[in-house]
């Protein structure tokens, strides 16, 4: 599910602005279908070097144990979590904040690329 949002962005100096950021909710569904995807992509390149001379002596038997490991991590990391996009002011020193990640829980903290303050975010 996709939405806008309105959220508070406060400083470590306490100063405080705003941002509007587009959310995108995974449910356990997606979470599976984004982890198979990126299971099927590594088993993929395995098959794929099979015709490749000494190089499918490491490369298969590691996409062969990495699959598993993959489709547990991606579903894990994006299973009942919420992916964020956006950009805003930084309140310390005003300058574009170009917000992109994913959390579970808010407040979610990030750093200023310009002054290095660390940023809460968290919802209105």
């Amino acid at each position: 599910m996709k939405e806008q949002k309105s959220f508070e962005l406060t400083a470590s100096s306490g100063k405080n602005s705003s941002a509007i950021l587009n959310l995108h909710h995974w449910d356990k569904m997606q979470a599976n279908a984004k982890a198979l995807k990126w299971a099927g992509s590594v088993l993929g390149f395995g098959l794929l070097t099979i015709f490749i001379p000494i190089v499918h002596f490491v490369s298969v038997p590691g996409a062969i144990i990495a699959t598993p490991v993959v489709y547990l991590v991606v579903s894990k990391l994006f299973a009942s979590g919420t992916e964020f996009k956006g950009s805003a002011k930084c309140p310390d020193c005003a300058a574009e904040l170009h917000l992109d990640g994913a959390c579970k829980d808010w407040p979610h903290y990030v750093n200023c690329d310009n002054c290095r303050t660390s940023i809460k975010i968290e919802p209105r």
